[in-house]
């Protein structure tokens, strides 16, 4: 019994050996850390062409002033009883590459559970149920798949504490925290899960990670094989590739799929799609090469990649795949090893060259995907301008998130604002979304340049830079709408025009409004126009609101015999539809659908006083008669135009 006990705990200890090798050079410490690293070099390059203002926002995630004190790992280990935390001052970027680090730690429970078989070859099982060597079956197997781990969207993923959904929680914690060090000691959490998340990603862009084929390595390529099955493309891969070949193209369809995604799950699974479809992990080479070749791995055979569907060039004893992206990459080799002595073919193998050429295809794919997976883990802030106060010299504006798939609820953010008036800052507070800078009149009414944003560390938030005088040039209007109205009672028409002339308007900043009364003995006409421009986008506008009210004076034996017509128009625009056009110098609606999009509210009520009579034709009474026009009949004749200028 006791001699049982010892060869246990050996083949135990050989169970952990070999696992904690799982991959030498695809592995935390130096692969997964460049990948997370050079991403966020390759992500501020692209960044730095772009305008922030334009963007929303500004990464800063490598700027020094941005350093974030949190716990990470300090000390590598097996298990979680080995592996030791310590408090770490990083900035972001540093910290998401720790993340791909940290990911791995404890090595031994991170090494089984990292891997995601999009197909679910084994019985629709997508978590590692392979075993490529005796002393695997020691360790018990989590059940569980990389991505929910890396993840934590399923009950089994909950117990990762480093996961996107809690690095998600973080952010939305560092936005409603008030206190800046509390709110940066939140930060340096979900920047480090976020490095976690990259690190499941790198894995979606690893054949064997994709595959159900289990590859662990006590000792590399060469002596693998004595304690485990090692994979090609984890031993060989060189991690001085990922910058070379981060700039090459994508995927072109694989693109398309990360482009809509709505969620980071939809990310992973389309690459680890994109990898399991398209390339062979060592032990999953599948088709018809020399002879009919079947998985060394025991498992069931990929529908793709197949050998007979590959290009063979014969001189080179290499299969070769075209790639939509336009790189012809090697994909395996069978060169015999008896070839020195008389030309043959072998089993199929993958070799360096295989290796770095399958590289250079994932590696862009991967960079795509980080940059989709880091606009869904980055909250979706706003930053408006809500008001300017001319007159009293005042700006105000919010701070809060919009809904999205990744973040359905809407949080408040408590913190400090800058606003930015010209070459003057001014820093104040935000609390409960809402904030308030005081200037002064002059100051405004001068000011070329409005905006505010807060400093997220790592991320700068922006709202849209305002112009105060923008508009203050136009001076006159003509308004004119006409169309014929549909009751909402009855199939009644109505053709109703509505005209409107003004030689002398007064901006209030990016808004006017106006008014005018005519009398005369029969009658009295009051209009009015509210003009309001997106303060976001130049000559956009955002709303429309046109008012009439007419009343046919008419008295008989006392009675009020008045006639009153009150029309009212809303239009409101959230799809950059009403444009103003500085060289027609109007905005027009043309087409019936765009008019659909931005009719709020239309209104027409006709109010008729009718007399009633007696036998001697004298008026003793007023029957009142109403009708409602809600509809615009688009089969008739219709015009909306507001032209405005100088």
């Amino acid at each position: 019994m006791k001699t049982r006990n010892i060869i246990m705990l050996i083949a135990g200890f050989a169970t952990y050996v070999a696992l904690h090798f799982a991959s030498i050079s695809y592995e935390n410490t130096k692969s997964h850390t460049t990948f997370n690293s050079e991403f966020v070099k390759y992500l501020e390059k692209l960044m730095s062409t772009k305008d922030p203002f334009d963007l929303g926002f500004q990464l800063k995630l490598t700027d020094n002033l941005n350093k974030l004190k949190g716990q990470g790992v300090s000390n590598l280990g097996l298990f979680e009883s080995t592996t030791g935390e310590s408090e770490l001052n990083l900035t972001p970027g540093e910290w998401i590459a720790h993340g791909g680090m940290s990911a791995d730690e404890p090595e031994v429970p991170a090494a089984v559970r990292h891997f995601f078989d999009p197909k679910g070859l084994k019985d629709g099982k997508k978590y590692l149920s392979n075993r490529g060597t005796y002393w695997e079956g020691f360790y018990p197997n989590p059940g569980i798949d990389a991505i929910e781990w890396a993840l934590g969207d399923t009950p089994k993923g909950e117990a990762n504490k480093l996961s996107a959904k809690n690095g998600k929680l973080y952010m939305l914690q560092a936005i409603q925290e008030p206190d800046p060090q509390k709110k940066r000691q939140l930060l340096a959490k979900a920047w480090r899960c976020f490095g976690e998340v990259l690190h499941n990603l790198a894995d979606m862009a690893c054949p064997p990670h994709v595959r159900n084929d289990s590859h662990a390595a006590p000792f590399g390529l060469s002596w693998g094989w004595a304690f485990g099955s090692p994979d090609p493309y984890e031993e060989l891969f060189n991690p001085s590739w990922i910058k070379d070949y981060a700039d090459g193209q994508p995927d072109p369809f694989l693109l398309e799929n990360i482009q809509k995604a709505k969620t980071i799950r939809e990310v992973h699974e389309q690459l680890a799609l994109f990898t399991n479809s398209n390339f062979f992990s060592g032990e999953t080479i599948s088709g018809k090469g020399y002879s009919t070749i079947k998985p060394l791995n025991g498992e069931k055979e990929y529908s793709s990649p197949k050998l007979e569907n590959l290009e063979y060039v014969e001189e080179e004893f290499t299969f070769y795949k075209v790639f939509p992206s336009g790189r012809r990459v090697k994909m395996a080799k069978d060169k015999g090893y008896f070839n020195s002595i008389f030309r043959n073919r072998g089993y199929p193998y993958i070799d360096k060259e295989c290796v770095e050429s399958q590289a250079s295809e994932l590696i862009p794919n991967f960079m795509v995907s980080a940059m989709k997976d880091l606009a869904l883990f980055m909250p979706p802030i706003q930053v408006t301008i809500k008001k300017i106060d001319y007159e009293n010299g005042k700006i105000a504006g919010t701070v809060e998130t919009f809904k999205t798939d990744e973040y359905p609820n809407k949080v408040s953010y408590n913190g400090e604002v800058i606003v930015f008036i010209d070459s003057k800052t001014y820093k104040v507070n935000c609390t409960d979304g809402n904030f308030e800078a005081v200037s002064s009149k002059s100051e405004l009414e001068k000011a070329k340049k409005i905006y505010a944003y807060i400093d997220f560390n790592g991320i700068n938030f922006y709202s849209v830079q305002q112009q105060s005088s923008q508009y203050s040039h136009l001076k006159q209007f003509y308004c004119n709408f006409y169309a014929s109205l549909s009751g909402s009672s009855s199939n009644q028409k109505y053709h109703f025009n509505f005209d409107f002339t003004s030689n002398q308007i007064f901006w209030d900043g990016n808004k006017f409004s106006h008014s005018s009364k005519t009398s005369s003995n029969n009658s009295t006409v009051e209009k009015k126009i509210y003009v309001e421009m997106n303060p976001f986008k130049k000559n956009y506008v955002q709303k429309i609101n046109l008012n009439e009210i007419q009343i046919e004076n008419e008295f008989e034996n006392g009675y009020d015999l008045n006639d009153t017509i009150e029309f009212h128009l809303e239009i409101s625009d959230n799809n950059e539809i009403l444009w103003y056009s500085e060289i027609l110098q109007w905005i027009r609606i043309s087409t019936e659908s765009d008019f659909q999009k931005v009719l709020k509210r239309i209104t027409l009520a006709v109010v008729r006083r009718v007399p009633i009579y007696d036998d001697k034709n004298k008026v003793v009474g007023v029957k009142r008669e109403t009708e409602y026009y809600n509809k615009i009949d688009y089969t008739k004749e219709w015009n909306f135009l507001i032209s405005l200028t100088k």
